[in-house]
């Protein structure tokens, strides 16, 4: 008996020994990889700063494709192509990352980074896209309604609108018929700012914030009108002028936003496009494919939203339309030589994904009741998960302001919802209880009958490609990996 408890105490003994020394040989084995994934991971993050660096942020135009090696001709296998990140410090030769980033024929960076650490490797790698930070002041213009229209052209709010978000007119702003700016978070969080480059009018029970609803600021560089008569009025006096602002700046705080520029290469660089067709993992007809691979609006109208599905899918961008469920996914820069006609009534249409699409012609949601929401309906929408930009470049051949007659190149009408972002070369209209629900950016701007407009940019931006003076090379949504 006493033969058998000693038999089993040391049977039992060596299990727990074998146990604990192999829980340790784990955690051993965790800790280093932990430490050789932190490696990487810092190597990856060097790598994507020297790209800023080495790319410019302003842009700079490089010729060879590999960085910081020139040599393209090399596998990634080969070390030659990786250089260390020496910015550790405490390691050994051996012990530090490496990295290297690549160019493809589609103008995409991505970095690589890799660490090593006896036999355990971590690699990781992740695509970049060129796009402005979201803290950037290029953006400012982004942050509510914007109109670049000419001094003496009066952009218009009216029958009942009611605007709660930043507007900014380089021209003249006129309110009638009980049209009204309200702050975004009402007293004492202000946050809704105004700005005309001319005259603000208010006639007919129209008003620029109210008396328990102050709007952050009025910045008025003409004179206040009010009245059909148009009565003048000190701006900064409200019970007068009817603008209640917690201040209105003048001199250098008052100094203009300029518009955002259009970029129109990516006519030549967005994906799908003529010299970049879909790839494996595409199905179906994309209509928006161009026919002569010529900018010409050649396409004319183009239904997205067509009763069969489609996807193309590139390494720069994809579109997918799923007819069963009417569902859009969208990420990257998407170009289409031709119009956005959507004229159907009673179309919803779910959005995911964070992307841009520029058409070449006109942008027109003229439908009842047509919803183009990343929400069933069409509410609590978050911009930093979903974001659909549409861009109408009116056929133009240099990207400049249109100038008057403005046409109206970007409408929404007929109780319409669009839950995204906008820019227009020429006019923007919203009326008969159509909305935008996020920021727009246009040549001119008229909001009437009921038309609403909310929700701002978001804290992540713009989705990459959109009009704006890039200043950074930001990991691309969805792209980052481990290789190993």
């Amino acid at each position: 008996m006493v033969m058998g408890f000693v038999l089993i105490f040391s049977i039992t003994t060596s299990a727990i020994v074998i146990e604990v020394t192999s829980n340790e040989k784990s955690a051993g084995r965790d800790d280093k990889s932990s430490a050789v994934f932190n490696l990487a991971e810092a190597s990856l993050n060097f790598g994507i700063d020297q790209v800023n660096k080495f790319d410019g942020a302003a842009g700079t135009a490089v010729n060879n494709t590999c960085f910081p090696s020139t040599n393209c001709s090399v596998y990634e296998d080969n070390n030659s192509i990786w250089t260390a990140y020496t910015g550790l410090p405490g390691l050994s030769s051996a012990e530090q990352p490496k990295w290297y980033a690549k160019k493809n024929d589609a103008g995409v960076w991505t970095v690589h980074a890799r660490a090593t650490r006896g036999s355990t490797t971590r690699e990781l790698a992740v695509k970049l896209q060129r796009a402005s930070d979201p803290q950037s002041p290029d953006l400012q213009a982004w942050q509510g309604a914007y109109s670049y229209n000419q001094p003496g052209t009066c952009i218009l709010l009216s029958n009942g609108v009611t605007i709660a978000e930043d507007i900014y007119t380089s021209g003249d702003l006129c309110l009638d018929q009980n049209a009204g700016l309200v702050d975004s978070t009402p007293t004492p969080d202000e946050k809704t700012t105004l700005y005309v480059g001319g005259y603000l009018w208010l006639k007919n029970g129209a008003y620029a914030g109210k008396s328990d609803n102050y709007l952050l600021s009025a910045t008025i560089l003409g004179h206040c009108y009010t009245g059909n008569s148009k009565v003048e009025q000190v701006c900064s006096t409200p019970a007068l002028s009817q603008v209640y602002a917690g201040s209105y700046p003048t001199g250098a705080a008052a100094e203009p936003v300029p518009k955002p520029p259009i970029d129109l290469t990516w006519y030549n660089r967005a994906a799908p496009r003529p010299d970049y067709p879909c790839l494996s993992g595409s199905y179906g007809t994309f209509p928006g494919t161009d026919n002569d691979s010529t900018r010409n609006n050649s396409l004319s109208n183009v239904e997205l939203f067509a009763s069969t599905s489609y996807k193309c899918s590139t390494p720069a961008g994809s579109i997918e339309w799923q007819s069963g469920n009417r569902k859009l996914i969208i990420s990257g820069v998407v170009f289409v030589d031709g119009n956005f006609l959507e004229s159907q009534n009673n179309v919803s249409v779910l959005y995911s994904g964070r992307g841009t699409i520029y058409f070449d012609g006109t942008i027109h949601i003229t439908g009842n009741s047509v919803h183009l929401c990343p929400t069933s309906d069409c509410s609590a929408w978050n911009p930093d998960t979903n974001m659909l930009l549409l861009v109408a470049l009116n056929n133009t051949l240099d990207g400049l302001p249109a100038q008057p007659p403005i046409p109206y190149t970007f409408t929404i009408e007929n109780n319409a919802i669009f839950q995204g972002a906008g820019y227009a070369i020429g006019g923007f209209q919203t009326s008969n209880n159509g909305r935008i629900e996020g920021p727009i950016i246009a040549d001119g701007l008229i909001y009437k009958n009921n038309a609403g407009y909310f929700t701002p940019l978001g804290g992540k931006g713009l989705p990459g490609g959109g009009p704006t003076t890039p200043n950074a090379y930001l990991p691309a949504a969805g792209s980052w990996r481990q290789v190993r």
